[in-house]
């Protein structure tokens, strides 16, 4: 009889050491950040390079979440119904350099389109597009139209 309790207490122990390491594990499929005005940006080359054409869309309030299935976008007080078109800029990083110029120079995936409403507010929802391998890098939103860079993910303060 007490092999048979060993037993079940051995089985819901393992279920609920799997069910911890799931839970654990899947915290690093999801990030939220917010999202900066590139006009605000200190540095000419924030948001891309001195070349590209920067917006002066207003904004409130922004941000950028990604789960395990979707990409999030929430943006409060843009301009009033805008089009928008979300990317994904990632990193390219040689190794040779991490510091250098050229670590901006990787790959611009378009995730698509959003408006926002008449107040300048948006939610919009993306399915995540699949992946080989983890990828370094951050979001950009350009107005659709100008193709001027307005909001990327980012830090307010350092």
């Amino acid at each position: 009889m007490k092999s048979w309790k060993l037993v079940i207490l051995t089985l819901v122990l393992l279920t609920l050491s799997a069910s911890a390491v799931y839970a654990i594990a899947s915290e690093w499929h999801s990030m939220e950040s917010d999202l900066i005005r590139c006009a605000d940006t200190k540095s000419g080359n924030d948001c891309g390079s001195n070349a590209v054409k920067k917006g002066t869309d207003p904004l409130q309030e922004g941000q950028v979440s990604v789960t395990e299935d979707e990409i999030d976008v929430h943006l409060e007080g843009a301009s009033a119904e805008k089009t928008y078109k979300l990317f994904f800029i990632s990193l390219k990083n040689t190794g040779a350099n991490p510091d250098g110029n050229n670590i901006y120079n990787g790959t611009k995936v378009s995730i698509g389109n959003f408006s926002t409403n008449e107040s300048g507010n948006a939610n919009a929802e993306f399915s995540k597009k699949a992946s080989a391998a983890p990828r370094l890098g951050y979001f950009l939103i350009e107005s659709v139209g100008d193709n001027k860079r307005q909001f990327a993910t980012g830090i307010d303060q350092m």
